[in-house]
């Protein structure tokens, strides 16, 4: 299924159809990183526009949020909002 069939795909919720055609870009990035690590332990605000959407399949816990990056962004990021980080030098561009 590409990205666009996706985006396209009726929803049987209107914020699922909104939620879906939120893809990252870097100036958003760390409100997204925010609001999943958010949704994942339950602490959005009620006024939150996802807040009421469950998380399928549920399980007794949410997974562990790291953050992969190549370059000092992702690590800062990681440590402003307290999740792990991982190095990941094989995806660089410069050799």
């Amino acid at each position: 299924m590409t990205d666009r069939q996706t985006h396209d795909a009726a929803a049987p919720d209107p914020r699922l159809t909104v939620l879906a055609g939120r893809f990252p870009d870097a100036e958003r990035f760390p409100q997204q990183v925010w609001e999943l690590v958010a949704h994942l332990d339950g602490t959005l605000p009620e006024e939150h526009p996802f807040k009421r959407l469950r998380v399928q399949p549920e399980g007794p816990t949410a997974p562990e949020v790291w953050l992969l990056g190549s370059s000092d962004y992702s690590g800062a990021l990681a440590a402003q909002l307290g999740l792990p980080f991982s190095f990941a030098p094989f995806s660089t561009t410069s050799f």
